[in-house]
């Protein structure tokens, strides 16, 4: 007559394929919903960033020239949660930071170029 038609439950199984199939959906669910739960949070995120950019550049522009009046040579540029787009509104602070284009100061401290733009 004919062979056996099928195997004794070894490594093809019916049990062992649910079973893959199985963890193979949950794995897609759970990356699914970490999709969802991240695209969630960027959305939340960009309705809080929603500061007034124009306001915080004019005042950025006013304290550049205040500084500039003492030293020539520096640029403000965005540091922190504004730098990362992490900035969440009314919770971050806006961190800022001076450049000072002074190749006689490179070595020196905060405080020696504190002194340095005292004395000019």
């Amino acid at each position: 007559m004919g062979g056996t038609g099928g195997t004794s439950g070894g490594a093809y199984s019916p049990g062992r394929y649910d079973r893959m199939m199985r963890e193979s959906i949950d794995t897609t669910r759970v990356a699914q919903y970490n999709d969802e739960v991240n695209s969630g949070i960027s959305e939340i995120l960009s309705e809080y960033n929603s500061r007034d950019t124009v306001a915080v550049s004019e005042h950025l522009d006013e304290i550049k020239g205040i500084i500039e009046e003492d030293i020539r040579g520096i640029d403000l540029s965005y540091g922190g949660s504004v730098k990362k787009h992490t900035y969440v509104d009314g919770l971050s602070d806006i961190d800022v930071i001076l450049t000072v284009n002074r190749s006689e100061l490179i070595d020196s401290s905060p405080k020696e170029i504190l002194s340095y733009i005292n004395q000019n």
